[in-house]
């Protein structure tokens, strides 16, 4: 297996395998592309083909000429409908991957909360901390200061209790 499942969206730059006929997706897009070219030569030389039908139906003398003619113009409809099937398919799996990547910019805005979310947590771990810093330090300079009383005043409370 090559890593990526089916539904994976691609683009021209990955150069990855593709599923049905093989290839990669540049070649694919290659391939998409020479044949929408390949297309506008074909439907030109349809233009110019219909342009001599007309010349040749106004000279009724070339009545060979015009069946030559008209048989060169249905080969080319054939070539044309065949390559117009090819590319209503892939006008179809193009619009299926343009749904699926409208979700990307529902991902971008997941992915920025997850971040502010990551972010305050790194806040609040750091504010506890700092709390929990200063209150012992408090706690320890209150100590040094007053230990001395406060032991007096633990001393005479335990005195108090152990004499009841």
């Amino acid at each position: 297996m090559n890593g990526y499942s089916p539904n994976t969206p691609s683009s021209p730059d990955d150069n990855r395998p593709t599923s049905g006929e093989g290839g990669t997706t540049n070649t694919h897009l290659q391939w998409l592309i020479q044949s929408v070219t390949e297309l506008k030569t074909a439907s030109s030389t349809l233009n110019s083909r219909v342009d001599d039908v007309y010349s040749h139906l106004s000279d009724a003398k070339n009545d060979a000429s015009l069946a030559c003619a008209i048989s060169k113009m249905e080969g080319t409809l054939s070539g044309i409908e065949k390559q117009l099937a090819k590319l209503d398919s892939i006008n179809t799996t193009l619009a299926d991957h343009a749904v699926k990547l409208t979700g990307l910019a529902d991902m971008d805005g997941k992915l920025d909360k997850l971040d502010d979310i990551e972010k305050t947590m790194s806040r609040t771990k750091v504010t506890i901390a700092t709390g929990i810093a200063v209150i012992t330090a408090c706690a320890g300079i209150t100590w040094f200061v007053f230990g001395s009383y406060l032991g007096k005043i633990i001393e005479a409370l335990n005195t108090l209790v152990l004499k009841q």
